[in-house]
């Protein structure tokens, strides 16, 4: 329920700041958000992008196999230091194909990393699953279980376009401990 109203609030501030003429608050985040605007939203800290996908001619394009090893060290390191800082990290799907089970055209919370694999979660919930037909990978999508999924980094370069992590964020400073 909380992430739905944070889309509201993103929505009702992109109408109020003029970012976009029209539509519901709701509508105008499924129309293409930025995770890094609601990353301030809710914590009041800015947030830093690492594109994955470069524009050629008015289109991402995917790395060349030759840029995936240099590439994915690079955004492994991006990660591991907002994670290492528990820093709220996402990546995105632009309107490019995904593999099967993932959406195109959204946005996945970052969990975690483990040997060599990113953990992300769709946030649309727990009652997201899938299962791929064939050996998991690119073409056949990976298992997701309640809307978590693990997924190589040498192929998560290859599926998302962009890395967000949240800035200025310490355990100390920015989370709340309920006791």
């Amino acid at each position: 329920v909380w992430l739905n109203v944070l889309e509201v609030a993103a929505g009702k501030a992109k109408i109020h700041d003029k970012k976009v003429s029209n539509g519901l608050p709701l509508d105008v985040i499924g129309s293409g958000g930025d995770p890094a605007f609601s990353i301030q939203l809710l914590t009041g800290h800015k947030a830093s992008k690492h594109s994955i996908r470069r524009k050629i001619n008015g289109k991402y394009s995917a790395p060349q196999e030759k840029e995936i090893g240099a590439l994915t060290k690079r955004t492994s390191k991006f990660i591991r230091r907002g994670l290492d800082r528990k820093a709220i990290v996402c990546c995105e799907i632009g309107k490019w194909d995904a593999p099967p089970g993932m959406i195109n055209w959204h946005v996945y919370a970052i969990l975690g990393m483990k040997k060599g694999n990113v953990e992300i979660w769709n946030p649309w919930g727990y009652k997201y699953h899938f299962e791929p037909k064939g050996a998991p990978g690119l073409k056949n999508g990976y298992y997701i279980e309640g809307g978590r999924c693990s997924i190589p980094m040498k192929d998560f370069v290859k599926i998302f376009g962009v890395v967000t992590v949240e800035n200025d964020s310490t355990p100390q400073t920015n989370r709340v401990v309920l006791r």
